[in-house]
């Protein structure tokens, strides 16, 4: 082996090495820009889990804020509501509608009532008979007069006599 044949050789290897090295730093270059990419789009992932916490944080807000202010209106409601569910007054105040208006009641019919926290209701059922206008007006004077009474389904039959009607309906008192 010559003196040139070594340093052609120590040359060989110098440049294998350099390739080796140059190969490595190309791999590890290669994972820091995948790691860098998955860090990225695990970032990114990250952030719109964030934004969508944060958009369910603002909304519970807001309905914390709403219960609140309905708690408050279903105070003011309470005032005006009766303490307790008063039939006899009711049939009464029915009673005298009807004669103010000139309807026929034929039947009321009660159901159980309805117990809530803070409003409780009894459903009723209301049977008429009379001219339209008529009853129209006796309706519109239970739902506006005293107690709250809200009127939830309402049907009208021609009869030999006029129209008759059938009325579902709510009592509302405080709990």
């Amino acid at each position: 082996m010559t003196f040139s044949d070594l340093k052609s050789n120590k040359t060989m290897q110098s440049l294998v090495l350099i390739g080796v090295i140059m190969l490595a730093l190309v791999a590890w270059s290669v994972l820091n820009v995948t790691s860098i990419l998955s860090n990225r789009t695990t970032l990114a992932q990250e952030q719109v889990l964030l934004a969508d916490a944060q958009k369910q944080e603002l909304a519970l807000r807001e309905l914390k804020n709403n219960e609140s202010e309905n708690r408050e209106q279903i105070k003011e409601y309470q005032v005006l509501l009766p303490q307790n569910f008063n039939q006899d007054a009711l049939l009464a105040r029915l009673g005298a509608a009807a004669a103010d208006y000139d309807v026929r009641i034929s039947a009321v019919t009660f159901s159980d009532a309805v117990a809530a926290e803070e409003v409780s209701t009894v459903p009723f059922q209301l049977s008429l008979s009379g001219e339209y206008e008529s009853i129209m007006r006796f309706l519109e004077s239970v739902a506006l007069d005293g107690e709250l009474v809200i009127i939830r389904d309402f049907a009208l039959a021609a009869a030999a006599s006029g129209i008759e009607a059938t009325a579902e309906c709510s009592a509302y008192f405080a709990s």
